[in-house]
């Protein structure tokens, strides 16, 4: 039950028991005997009361407190996946390749995963291990192998990977005055192959710090900083049937935003100008309302309808959850190591990779009861 006026801990105001709350049992939103989900929140004033599990601060502030879900921590240990980058600013691509469940995008559940990632490799000396494959190992950990790589030794920055069906597109590198290449990665033959302009067609211009994500069976290219650090105000798709790029005509200057996916809705948050946007095919872009917290350069995932922001410029250890039906952020643990500039992707269902310069973490995420969105 909800803490009421006169039984001690929290006062309440707003609707009790009775008067909007309909019981109902296991409910997919918060788990509870109460069902919130169609409820407006219901402030409580005072300090949070231990042990009710369901209480998180909002405006902390003014000390005022929001009613909704539960939000499990997640447990984090330090793996070796044979690669590190040189600095902050080699950005390095990771995409899943492993099994996918049913809807075609998230992990399969209880499959043996596995990532592809490319990059600068400090622990090579630049040489030729750059482009490596790791999966999840017996014990826990990570074992990695490395993959031939289509980059030149010389070029192996500012990547982004994105998986679109079976074949992983990997952009970049930047390299000054001069156009980002597109390679595809086919997962099931492992083999590369270099995608060129068509006569005619649009190309991203020159860039590093774009964020990258699959939506509708296509790849996205959003802004970025050009050869000299100006933001890029600008949006590609990649139709892989076609091959051909094409400029949207709703653009959003962005640069350094953690870009995630849930359902048919693609978030792109923190960056240059620290801001929530949300995409789709149908509505384009807008922005949600101002973050309370400054991030850039952030790792992201989703599960189900949660979004888990983590490390990130100006975030360091910080870990938080959005719940996208609910449109709050929560604060979770911190991370036992800061990584500043960093890169996030499952690895299976519920575990997530978080890789930088300083190193990476494996985290196990909480197994959350599925959601329409």
């Amino acid at each position: 039950m909800l803490p009421s006026e006169g039984s001690g801990g929290l006062g309440v105001r707003g609707r009790g028991e009775g008067e909007g709350y309909s019981p109902h049992e296991g409910c997919p939103l918060c788990r509870t005997t109460i069902a919130v989900a169609d409820l407006k929140p219901t402030v409580i004033e005072g300090k949070l009361a231990d042990g009710t599990g369901r209480v998180r601060a909002f405006k902390e502030e003014d000390c005022t407190l929001h009613i909704y879900p539960p939000v499990e921590g997640i447990e984090w240990k330090e793996v070796d996946i044979g690669h590190r980058p040189c600095i902050a600013t080699d950005e390095f691509g990771m995409a899943y390749t492993g099994p996918l469940a049913r809807d075609g995008v998230s992990p399969s559940d209880g499959a043996e995963g596995s990532i592809m990632l490319s990059g600068k490799n400090s622990l090579d000396d630049y040489k030729a291990e750059t482009c490596l494959m790791l999966t999840q190992a017996e014990g826990g950990g990570i074992s990695y192998e490395p993959i031939p790589c289509p980059l030149d030794t010389r070029d192996r920055d500012s990547l982004s990977a994105t998986r679109v069906g079976d074949t992983v597109y990997l952009f970049g590198p930047w390299v000054q005055g001069r156009p980002n290449t597109l390679r595809a990665y086919s997962i099931r033959d492992k083999t590369w192959r270099r995608i060129r302009k068509k006569g005619g067609t649009p190309w991203p211009a020159p860039r590093r710090c774009h964020s990258s994500f699959c939506l509708g069976g296509k790849l996205y290219i959003v802004g970025g900083f050009d050869d000299d650090f100006n933001t890029h105000k600008d949006m590609f798709v990649f139709d892989p049937k076609t091959e051909v790029f094409t400029e949207l005509k709703n653009p959003v200057s962005v640069a350094c935003a953690a870009a995630v996916v849930v359902g048919k809705t693609a978030h792109l948050i923190g960056g240059q100008n620290n801001r929530h946007l949300v995409y789709t095919e149908k509505g384009g872009i807008r922005q949600l309302r101002k973050m309370n917290f400054e991030v850039s350069s952030a790792g992201a995932v989703s599960v189900g309808t949660n979004i888990y922001l983590m490390g990130g410029d100006a975030h360091g250890k910080q870990v938080r959850v959005y719940d996208t039906l609910t449109k709050r952020w929560s604060r979770l643990a911190d991370l036992p190591i800061p990584l500043w500039s960093c890169r996030a992707c499952l690895i299976s269902s519920h575990t997530v990779l978080l890789h930088d310069y300083h190193g990476t973490l494996l985290g196990t995420l909480p197994t959350m009861p599925h959601r329409d969105h």
